[in-house]
Formats: structure tokens, C-alpha cells, sequence
């Protein structure tokens, strides 16, 4: 993602490989946190789906990542992390 505009949202795709039952969660906020959380919904052929909200003024910066579990798992899926997030630069929603 190249930016957003402040104020405005998008909607998250992930593609993953496991049941529907898989918890996938969406971690966002500004550079540094706090971070809130949003679980993805099951869309079915291994996509989860849910908006990601450009909190925050043009010139901020919005860091997010994604996490998938399964208790059954050996370990956590992620796209980005909370130490090493995707970061979206917000520009003016005019």
C-alpha cells in the first residue's frame, strides 16, 4: 500500500492456508502504537477479509500487520510483525 488518505478505509485481503476455524487478526495504528486489533472474516477459498481504518491526520503514519493461528498450528502466520510492520504514509483525503 502506498498511502492512504486520513480518515478513510480499505478493505484487507488474506490469503491463507488453513481452516476456517484459523483466527487471522489485524493489528493497525499510528507509528508507535497503540495498536487495536480486528479479526478478519472467513470468505472462503483461504481469504479472510476486513477494513483497515486510516486513522490519524495527512502526514501521519499508519503501521499495521496480520497474524493467523490454529491451535493446531506449529506456528503463527504473519505479514509484517509488531517489531517490523507495514507502514502506510496518509495524505490529505482532499
Amino acid at each position: 500500500m502506498r498511502g492512504g488518505a486520513a480518515g478513510a478505509s480499505t478493505l484487507v485481503s488474506a490469503k491463507c492456508n488453513g481452516p476456517r476455524s484459523t483466527s487471522v487478526v489485524l493489528y493497525s495504528g499510528p507509528e508507535g502504537g497503540p495498536y487495536s486489533s480486528t479479526t478478519l472474516k472467513a470468505r472462503g477459498g483461504g481469504r479472510w477479509e476486513g477494513w483497515l481504518q486510516f486513522g490519524g491526520a495527512a502526514g501521519d503514519t499508519l503501521e499495521y500487520w496480520i497474524e493467523a493461528e490454529h491451535p493446531r498450528a506449529d506456528a503463527t502466520g504473519r505479514s509484517g510483525s509488531r517489531s517490523n510492520p507495514h507502514r502506510v504514509p496518509l495524505k490529505d483525503p482532499r
